[in-house]
């Protein structure tokens, strides 16, 4: 490495060594998503790629997140600490510990999360922790818009699942008493566990084969490193205060317009997100944890400043990210934060991009298209005698924002997850659940026009398969599509209706109970397109009529 300010190591620090034991902890992390994947039974993870892997440092500070969604893990030092405190002095090799308690350092109830000491040579220099989405956790309500954390699912607080080797099987057996899919999510659990199991192989080789006394000054440089390229970074940004606002369609219980108020100040090398000018928590929900919150709000920041920099807790000293409890972005218990990690959390990364906007103009995209969850759920007459099932249809996504001097891509699926979920197939979908899917394709007209057009949103029919078919409306953008920057155009709002066969259509408001849908009837969702960036008409006209010939604009 050259010995300059931007990459400069400290004392001692050997260059080559610190970059082989950085590119080779990333390894790691990367291990355990294979193993994950692999796995996994639950399609969600398997093909969706609903989950992260992470590594931190004993002491609770996040080491290295790869391929991971930024929702999962830059908040994740909040789990760490969790069980930390909840095991204190009862910490052993072999151990296992599994959380979900969204109030305790989790997004969501959906994301259980399964964390691991690493012990090397007898001494606990790292964790090793995987999140993964779970298709129910045991709500109240099959697939019903929930109002409290107790319809959410199941409360898990951090539990030992394994204790120094040996699998606490009445534990597991309680969890999975208490889910309504058992058979997938014990296949799904014990992939999460051989995924820090596997990560924690990694490590413990790493560490012996280059000396432990090597590797733990490495271990701190890195997060050093980070937080002296990142308080350059930010030092380079005009200091201000900047503000902005965007809002929440519905929380499903009949307040719409959730206003989401954020204050980005730059001073010097800090960065201070502060969202307090947001509506009081929803009665939906619609409403953001503690770790969504430092998560979301950190976001922003992080695409903003150099990619090449580790993503670390570094980078995190140098941002703060303030919301009142009680409010929807920092939600009080036992408020529902079922969807909180998409809405508000798309919400909160949006309003922190449109306030940076005003400061660094050329660094930031536009909107983005708003989450298109489809779930689907009951029972599969395929079977005999029927067996239910619960799935996330994610075979087409919203488009992601346009920014200057790219289009926007296509098939994005949220914001929070930055492009890291990847979409269905339809035969896998189609396989799996009693359902058809008659078209799926990208809509004319969707993307937000501008010099730099957004990503496409898509048009996907779904009809029922040998029995009935309830699906859940989750989605948003219709009332507040995804905003253009710099005369960018919006992009379309998306919506959901049932359609019978004699053509008649209803509507669906963002977030209500399911509906069930008979033979006949038709499941329709078109999903928002991203927004556009600059003047349209500054687009070649080459590039406008080739859209048009290839029918994503019309005439």
């Amino acid at each position: 490495m050259a010995a300059n300010s931007r990459s400069s190591l400290g004392s001692g620090i050997d260059p080559v060594k610190f970059s082989v034991l950085l590119h080779s902890i990333g390894e790691a992390s990367k291990e355990m998503t294979t193993v994950l994947q692999n796995g996994a039974r639950s399609t969600i993870i398997s093909i969706a790629r609903d989950h992260s892997a992470s590594i931190y440092l004993n002491d609770g500070q996040m080491l290295y997140q790869n391929d991971a969604l930024p929702v999962h893990t830059v908040g994740g030092t909040l789990n760490i600490q969790a069980v930390m405190q909840e095991f204190d002095g009862d910490i052993h090799e072999g151990d296992v510990f599994m959380m979900n308690d969204p109030y305790m350092g989790t997004t969501h109830n959906s994301d259980l999360t399964v964390i691991k000491p690493v012990f090397c040579q007898n001494e606990h220099l790292f964790w090793t922790v995987v999140r993964a989405h779970q298709n129910n956790t045991g709500e109240a309500s099959f697939g019903y818009a929930s109002t409290n954390v107790w319809q959410d699912g199941i409360q898990i607080p951090p539990i030992r699942i394994v204790q120094k080797g040996k699998e606490t099987r009445s534990v597991i057996r309680f969890y999975l008493r208490n889910v309504r899919l058992p058979d997938w999510l014990e296949a799904d659990l014990r992939a999460m566990i051989g995924a820090v199991r596997a990560g924690s192989v990694w490590l413990e080789n790493l560490v012996e084969a280059n000396c432990k006394s090597v590797v733990k000054p490495i271990l701190l440089e890195m997060i050093e490193y980070s937080a002296r390229r990142t308080s350059e970074e930010i030092r380079a940004l005009p200091d201000g205060t900047y503000k902005s606002e965007g809002w929440i369609d519905s929380d499903g219980q009949g307040t719409h317009n959730i206003r989401i108020g954020c204050s980005v100040t730059i001073d010097g090398d800090m960065v201070y997100v502060d969202y307090s000018d947001s509506d009081p928590q929803a009665g939906g929900h619609c409403n953001a944890t503690l770790s969504t919150l430092q998560a979301c709000g950190s976001i922003p920041i992080l695409t903003t400043i150099d990619p090449t920099i580790p993503r670390n807790q570094g980078c995190m000293r140098h941002i703060v990210v303030t919301a009142p409890e009680g409010s929807v972005a920092n939600a009080r218990w036992p408020s529902s934060t079922w969807w909180g990690t998409v809405n508000p959390g798309d919400i909160l990364i949006e309003t922190a991009w449109k306030a940076l906007s005003l400061a660094v103009p050329d660094r930031i995209p536009a909107g983005w298209g708003r989450c298109q969850q489809r779930l689907s759920m009951g029972d599969d007459y395929r079977v005999s005698p029927p067996i239910p099932y619960a799935a996330s249809i994610l075979v087409a996504c919203s488009g992601g924002g346009a920014s200057k001097a790219y289009d926007g891509w296509p098939l994005t699926q949220c914001v929070c997850c930055l492009g890291g979920m990847q979409t269905e197939s339809v035969e896998m979908v189609e396989l799996m659940q009693p359902l058809f899917i008659e078209k799926n394709e990208f809509l004319m007209d969707s993307a937000g026009a501008g010099e730099w057009i957004g990503g496409h949103g898509c048009e996907t029919f779904v009809v029922p398969y040998g029995g009935l078919l309830y699906m859940k409306f989750e989605y948003e953008g219709t009332f507040n599509p995804p905003f253009g920057l710099f005369g960018g155009k919006p992009g379309i709002g998306g919506c959901k209706y049932k359609e019978t066969s004699d053509g008649r259509r209803t509507f669906y408001m963002a977030h209500p109970n399911p509906a069930v849908f008979y033979e006949g009837e038709r499941y329709v969702t078109v999903t928002t397109g991203g927004g556009g960036y600059g003047n349209p008409i500054n687009r070649p006209a080459d590039s406008v009529r080739a859209h048009v010939k290839n029918g994503y604009v019309s005439i």
